[in-house]
């Protein structure tokens, strides 16, 4: 069985029902009750029958009745006037005006001026080729920018030109013209609908949100880096706890989130860099989204350097390198009393020339202090023939040289008195920069980055390159 549908029409609707002007009184059980104005007979037309009709044609509607409200507001979802419209959307409806006053013009122009009484707005019309070029130059002026016929005559990708529409959306318009009232906003009955795109209902309950968010600050923004699939399966237990509260309110069930869902929903609470320095700490979070470095170009070795110092924590064991029985009694027993183990704090010092990428001087140290520096200097600045008989080098050492420039940090090592001054008695300048930053001196941390990742992690008891615990 079909259910005939149901039209809430306003009361006092003009309705022509087979050429007979009825006014609607009221939408009853029955059907519409229908009433003559001139003789005042009531007439009931079930619901059904009135589908019917409506199909064959029989039934009309007075447009201007229909919309007791105002044509603009009833059609912009309850705005009423252009300026509460966006710049692009008063824009259309000023260059829909122009295309009407054209349209407008030329059936004044074909019925009073030609006598053409026959002449109609219709599609046909409009698509006429002579009627658009009548059209065209009369847009033109009305809206002040250029128009195209169609377009085809706009060439290349996206473009922001204006062009006569087809004929059919050009009657479209210009029935929306002539639909609206006295006192309507012009402008605003003609914009287009853009701020009516979209569904606007959220697809996510509010409390949904909220446990989202609960569950990323208690588990997600961590310095352990918990995982997507952490997070929500600590927002599965907090939504099952919610869910039982809800129900003994009668209330509905909130559904649970997909991954990507919570995902997308710290993208919106957090920037990746937010997000970065929440997970990895604020040191790793500025090396690696910091501001770059002003970076200072070297053609010759010698002209600009770069020195840094790195700790490497050592802890060997005896027995585990296969030295312990060449030990006599007395070094076993203070081996154990170090409870067999043997703990050296090392610091390597390093300066690095940009121009080449080579090392100029490496210093191994127990306290790396002014005297390492010092010990590192003198290296850069003399001659490699003793290197190349120590290491079996080939090709020629390298001379002794100045130095232009050196960066370094402002480890205490680094940056004192002495160094300053042995610095200043080469006739080098030296630049300061921001400890633990990677960005400020590359060039050397990157050496330290690749020494690190090649030879130091394959040493029997390395712990790495920070003396306390690692933290992010």
């Amino acid at each position: 069985m079909t259910i005939a549908p149901r039209y809430n029409f306003e009361a006092g609707t003009e309705i022509a029902v087979q050429g007979r002007d009825l006014v609607l009184r009221k939408v009853g059980a029955q059907g519409y009750e229908l009433a003559d104005p001139m003789g005042g007979q009531t007439s009931i037309f079930g619901f059904s029958s009135f589908v019917e009709m409506m199909k064959s044609g029989a039934v009309t509607f007075a447009p201007s009745q229909l919309l007791p409200e105002g044509s603009a507001k009833l059609r912009l979802g309850g705005l009423s006037v252009a300026a509460q419209l966006s710049d692009e959307q008063q824009t259309y409806g000023r260059f829909h005006y122009a295309l009407c006053r054209a349209i407008g013009e030329l059936h004044r122009h074909r019925t009073i001026v030609e006598g053409n009484e026959d002449f109609r707005i219709s599609i046909g019309a409009l698509n006429d080729p002579g009627n658009r070029k009548f059209l065209r130059p009369l847009v033109e002026a009305f809206f002040g920018q250029r128009v195209h016929l169609g377009a085809a005559t706009l060439k290349g990708g996206q473009q922001k030109g204006w062009f006569l529409y087809k004929g059919r959306t050009l009657k479209k318009y210009h029935g929306i013209y002539q639909g609206l009232q006295d006192g309507d906003d012009v402008i605003a009955g003609l914009a287009t609908l853009d701020h009516l795109k979209g569904n606007e209902t959220p697809r996510l309950p509010l409390r949904l949100k909220e446990l989202m968010t609960e569950a990323w600050e208690e588990i997600g923004l961590d310095l352990k880096s918990p995982s997507v699939a952490n997070v929500h399966g600590h927002l599965f237990a907090l939504i099952n706890r919610e869910n039982r509260q809800r129900a003994l309110n009668d209330l509905a069930a909130l559904p649970v989130p997909s991954h990507q869902s919570v995902l997308c929903h710290r993208k919106k609470l957090l920037t990746p860099s937010e997000y970065m320095v929440a997970t990895k700490g604020e040191r790793y979070a500025r090396n690696k989204r910091g501001r770059g470095h002003s970076d200072v170009r070297a053609l010759m070795i010698g002209e600009f350097c770069e020195m840094d110092e790195c700790r490497a924590s050592l802890i060997t064991s005896a027995k585990a390198k296969g030295y312990w029985h060449t030990l006599s009694e007395d070094m076993k027993k203070a081996m154990e009393w170090a409870d067999e183990e043997i703990r050296s704090r090392l610091s390597i010092l390093v300066m690095i020339d940009v121009a080449t990428r080579m090392p100029l001087a490496w210093v191994v140290s127990r306290q790396p202090k002014a005297e390492a520096t010092m010990q590192l200097l003198r290296m850069a600045t003399r001659d490699k023939t003793r290197e190349r008989r120590i290491y079996g080098c080939e090709g020629d050492p390298t001379p002794a040289m100045g130095l232009g420039m050196v960066r370094n940090d402002n480890g205490t090592g680094l940056r004192n008195v002495e160094v300053k001054s042995a610095l200043m008695g080469i006739a080098a300048a030296n630049t300061d920069v921001r400890t633990h930053a990677s960005a400020d001196k590359p060039y050397v941390e990157r050496m330290f980055g690749t020494t690190e990742s090649v030879l130091f992690k394959l040493l029997h008891g390395y712990t790495g390159r920070k003396g306390s615990p690692r933290k992010a």
